[in-house]
């Protein structure tokens, strides 16, 4: 009798950060500088992130998210908005 012949599947990468965008992502951190605002809603226009190594500027509001991403929690905004104040 022939053996049947098993193909191994490597299990699926938990890639839900391709959907997500750097905005949302707990290492970012927003560059609250006046050139930086938008002048009509004043909100920073890029925020720093140590995985960006490309520019001294920054990562544009609204970039799809690395590798790297984490969920930003309540209790991270929150401790972000006491230290930049």
């Amino acid at each position: 009798m022939a053996r049947k012949k098993v193909i191994y599947q490597a299990p699926k990468k938990n890639e839900s950060w391709k959907n997500e965008v750097c905005d949302d992502c707990g290492h970012g951190k927003w560059n609250n500088i006046f050139w930086n605002l938008d002048f009509i809603e004043h909100k920073p226009i890029t925020l720093r992130c140590p995985f960006y190594k490309e520019g001294k500027v920054g990562i544009i509001r609204g970039t799809q998210a690395c590798c790297n991403f984490f969920k930003k929690t309540c209790d991270a905004y929150l401790y972000e908005q006491e230290n930049n104040q």
